[in-house]
C-alpha cells in the first residue's frame, strides 16, 4: 500500500505544477507555441537551482556543522511560506 500511495503521491507531485502552468498562462493569454518554452526555461533553471541547492548546503555543513543546511532549509521554508501568501491565485477555492 506503501508504494502505491507513494507513486500516487509523486505523479500528483510532477503534474500539479505542469497543469497549473498551462492553465495560468492561458488565463493570461499568453502565445499557445510559448508554453514549451517556457517549460524548457523551467527546466534550466531546475538544473542551475540544484547545483546551487548543492554549493549552499556544502557552504551550511562547513560552517555550521551536520545540521547547517537542515537550519538553512528551515529558514528557506519560512521565507518561502511568507512570498506563497501574497500570490493572487492561493484563495483556496
Amino acid at each position: 500500500a506503501g508504494r502505491v500511495l507513494g507513486g500516487m503521491s509523486t505523479s500528483l507531485l510532477f503534474t500539479s505544477f505542469e497543469s497549473w502552468m498551462v492553465s495560468e498562462h492561458r488565463r493570461r493569454g499568453f502565445k499557445e507555441e510559448w508554453i514549451a518554452e517556457t517549460f524548457a526555461f523551467a527546466q534550466m533553471g531546475n538544473g542551475f537551482m540544484a547545483v546551487l541547492a548543492g554549493i549552499i548546503s556544502q557552504v551550511s555543513s562547513d560552517y555550521l556543522g551536520d545540521i547547517g543546511p537542515f537550519q538553512v532549509a528551515i529558514a528557506l521554508t519560512a521565507l518561502a511560506l511568507s512570498l506563497v501568501s501574497f500570490w493572487p491565485e492561493n484563495y483556496g477555492g
